[in-house]
């Protein structure tokens, strides 16, 4: 799993072209097995043209609470259910909390399959490699944390109940996320190793 940086900005590429970059990864996603949402594009557009941003970013960062909460990991990240059949969304702030979600959970399995396990990196290495993958980007799109500060903050709680994930741990999540600080930032840190891993993904999210 990227850190939370790295997340936010996956998220906010999906969204919207940042550079020269195409939306592919935005055109070929699916929601995950939620087969009335797949089968009507109206009602994906829908989502993606009426976005809700403060909880769509909240939702990029919350599968991670496992790390602070007494919930497993298999849990907050839905090995064996569906973000969307799970929180049954009905309205435009559910959607985008749901779709912020489920993109998490695609970015994390992505990389998981495609260039850790394709590579047989170690754990640790992986965690050294997440931390510049955040170096990367913020030199790639020159976007810091107070970009989603303000949506992340705004992220409604209540949308957690059903984990039964209290307001507190919600807000102490939010705050974890936001204040967490880029490494490396030495500009001689520089690693091909790890970049031709990150540009390898990005090429595969488009």
């Amino acid at each position: 799993m990227p850190n939370a940086y790295a997340h936010l900005i996956f998220e906010k590429l999906f969204l919207e072209p940042l550079g020269d970059k195409n939306r592919r990864f935005l055109e070929n996603y699916k929601i995950t097995d939620f087969d009335s949402v797949n089968n009507n594009k109206k009602i994906i557009n829908k989502i993606i043209n009426n976005i809700d941003l403060d909880n769509f970013y909240f939702g990029c960062i919350i599968p991670d609470i496992n790390h602070i909460s007494n919930l497993e990991r298999r849990i907050t990240h839905f090995y064996d259910n569906n973000v969307f059949e799970f929180f049954e969304p009905k309205n435009r702030v559910e959607y985008s909390f749901c779709l912020g979600y489920d993109l998490h959970i695609k970015i994390d399995n992505l990389w998981k399959y495609n260039i850790r396990l394709k590579y047989n990196i170690s754990l640790e290495e992986n965690l050294k490699i997440y931390d510049y993958l955040d170096y990367f980007l913020k030199k790639k799109y020159d976007i810091g944390y107070n970009y989603f500060k303000k949506h992340i903050l705004k992220g409604n709680c209540d949308l957690l109940k059903k984990l039964n994930i209290n307001k507190k741990l919600c807000e102490e999540w939010k705050k974890r996320c936001i204040n967490d600080e880029l490494k490396p930032n030495d500009k001689n840190n520089k690693n091909n190793t790890y970049e031709k891993l990150i540009k390898e993904f990005l090429n595969l999210m488009g």
